[in-house]
């Protein structure tokens, strides 16, 4: 592991919020956001080119405050994952200022996967 990976991984871990332990069994009520970057990183030239790698950040959005089977909750969720992706994708962009422009849409990209867990748990709850 290079010296820049270990910078961009412990930054990650210090941002991230406080893990807590959970007993087997518990039922799980989180969401998954993963916020996307592509970086350029000039470490040299190859015959492809210079290389490129993904950065992404994934943060957690808690729901067990919520009756997914109300729709008002389901939408406060969705609320939830929306705001969760926005700050996410910020917070790459000012560690990453100098980013690929070719970047998909951060905020579109991370909503539209994590809104596959929401409707899953929106299922999950009316069963």
């Amino acid at each position: 592991m290079n010296k820049r990976t270990l910078i961009v991984v412990a930054a990650c871990v210090l941002a991230s919020p406080p893990i807590v332990a959970q007993r087997v069994g518990d039922p799980i009520f989180t969401i998954t956001v993963t916020a996307p970057r592509l970086v350029r990183q000039e470490v040299g030239r190859t015959s492809s080119g210079a290389p490129v790698e993904m950065i992404s950040l994934t943060r957690r959005v808690d729901y067990k405050d919520l009756d997914l089977k109300q729709h008002a909750s389901v939408v406060e969720l969705e609320t939830r994952v929306r705001e969760v992706a926005k700050e996410a994708c910020d917070q790459l962009a000012r560690v990453y200022p100098l980013s690929d422009p070719q970047t998909p849409d951060c905020v579109k990209t991370a909503v539209d996967k994590a809104m596959a867990q929401v409707h899953d748990a929106v299922t999950a709850a009316g069963k």
